[in-house]
């Protein structure tokens, strides 16, 4: 039996996408830089790897907190620099813009499970976006896990 402790690991990442021609315009709005912003064709590059080419346009934000804080502590660091923005990013879905928000869960176990403040889902509430969470199994031994 091990006797280590879980790891747990957290992110969150608001995205607009598919909305190449605003990209600059929200930056200039907003006053927030884009953690990362490509549009569709363009060559996407990762300090190990090439990920090939977009698909689509994408402007994102992440969160820059440790991936130790948890998910509750992201969302609520997203929400309170995009709320003052919240009317202006409005209008943009109002143009048919899409908006979400994706997070990450990765762990090495696979019965643990995580929680989320319920204030902490105002940024997804209030900006009226989906909430998407993805789930990592991970042994973090660089080795992939069989299924």
């Amino acid at each position: 039996m091990n006797d280590e402790k879980p790891i747990f690991q957290f992110s969150a990442t608001f995205r607009i996408k598919n909305a190449g021609r605003f990209y600059e315009e929200i930056t200039k709005a907003t006053g927030i830089l884009p953690t990362d912003c490509h549009v569709s064709g363009e060559e996407i590059t990762t300090e190990s790897h090439n990920l090939g080419r977009s698909a689509d346009d994408m402007w994102t934000l992440s969160s820059p907190l440790s991936d130790e804080a948890d998910l509750s502590a992201h969302l609520r660091w997203l929400w309170n620099v995009l709320s003052p923005h919240r009317e202006y990013l409005g209008r943009l879905i109002g143009e048919g813009v899409a908006m979400d928000i994706s997070c990450l869960y990765k762990s090495d176990s696979d019965t643990a499970g995580f929680s989320i403040d319920s204030d902490a889902l105002a940024v997804a509430c209030e900006m009226n976006v989906p909430l998407e969470i993805s789930v990592m199994i991970d042994d973090f031994s660089g080795n992939e896990l069989d299924d």
